[in-house]
């Protein structure tokens, strides 16, 4: 009697690039390339001149994108570094000073496959999770106001986040952008060729890259409500212009998952909405994160990661 042989299946193997949004990548490519249609360009043509007349400038255009990228991707967050470094371990997240944001930093790395990176916590009135560095190890900083806006839930929220980007690959573009803004205008024609680069990416890629990183943190934390909140409280603290406080969004959540109606909440309500209609970038990732967490394609990518185990990292 011939013998039966029972072939296991194996599970659907996970990865976090299976929820990136569609066309994220087409869309980072167009922005190179039209960026270097505008500063490359110009410099192909004149090195085209009869007798060489344009070469030198040519040479000069090249030069000055290739130096205004070395100043932002690597002379810039070696400096941060260095000077983080200088104030010794009195910032830095360590075990025997922030041991609990030290241990969810650990976990958090090694769930999602990155190095640990190096970490600061920072006495500064910006609420702010951030991830700088062109490479892993990155530098991950943490600033007291953001402890202080978020509860430990929407805090663990943040660093999975963080720690997300590093494993999507997408720090490096996002740190220019924050040394972009933190670049007085007129120095910036100093480095235009990442001028230019920077309104690109933040005109036709800033968006689905982070409407990605939320994808992914929703996958690690499971809960919408706590990202939501998480978003909310950060750009909140954020908006000079805002009409409302940070501690107000949980009154506002509150009242969409409760239906509750006051005189008070719907004033907070009111104007929390109007906060958030007035950033587009904010509306748009919360409505694609509402979206997402109801698709079939979330319910995937959860029974992947639940079949997969420890495998899928």
């Amino acid at each position: 009697m011939a013998s039966k042989i029972k072939i296991e299946k194996k599970a659907t193997p996970f990865r976090f690039e299976d929820v990136r949004l569609e066309g994220q990548s087409s869309e980072l490519g167009k922005v190179f390339l039209i960026w270097q249609s505008i500063c490359t360009g110009p410099a192909i043509l004149l090195a085209l001149l009869p007798k060489g007349v344009g070469l030198s400038f040519a040479i000069g255009l090249i030069v000055w994108q290739v130096v205004s990228w070395f100043i932002y991707f690597v002379l810039a967050p070696w400096a941060v570094r260095s000077r983080l470094r200088k104030h010794g371990p009195r910032i830095r997240i360590l075990p025997n000073n922030h041991g609990d944001l030290k241990a969810l930093i650990a976990r958090y790395a090694q769930l999602v496959g990155v190095p640990e990176p190096e970490a600061f916590f920072l006495e500064e009135p910006v609420g702010k999770v951030e991830m700088l560095g062109r490479k892993p190890p990155h530098i991950l900083i943490i600033t007291s106001k953001a402890r202080e806006l978020l509860t430990p839930a929407e805090l663990t929220c943040a660093l999975a986040r963080a720690l997300a980007q590093a494993r999507l690959r997408q720090v490096a573009l996002p740190m220019l952008l924050s040394f972009m803004n933190d670049t007085p205008p007129p120095l910036r024609l100093l480095v235009a060729p990442m001028w230019v680069l920077s309104f690109l990416l933040t005109t036709n890629w800033t968006n689905m890259h982070e409407i990605t990183a939320d994808r992914v943190t929703l996958l690690l934390t499971r809960n919408a409500r706590v990202l939501s909140a998480m978003m909310l409280k950060i750009a909140v603290a954020a908006d000079p212009e805002a009409t409302v406080a940070a501690e107000d969004v949980e009154g506002y959540l509150n009242q969409r998952s409760r239906l509750q109606v006051s005189l008070v909440g719907v004033s907070t309500h009111f104007k929390l909405g109007q906060t958030i209609h007035a950033n587009p970038f904010l509306n748009e990732r919360l409505k694609a994160l509402v979206e997402f967490a109801g698709s079939d394609a979330y319910k995937e990518a959860i029974a992947k990661m639940d079949a997969a185990g420890s495998q899928w990292r």
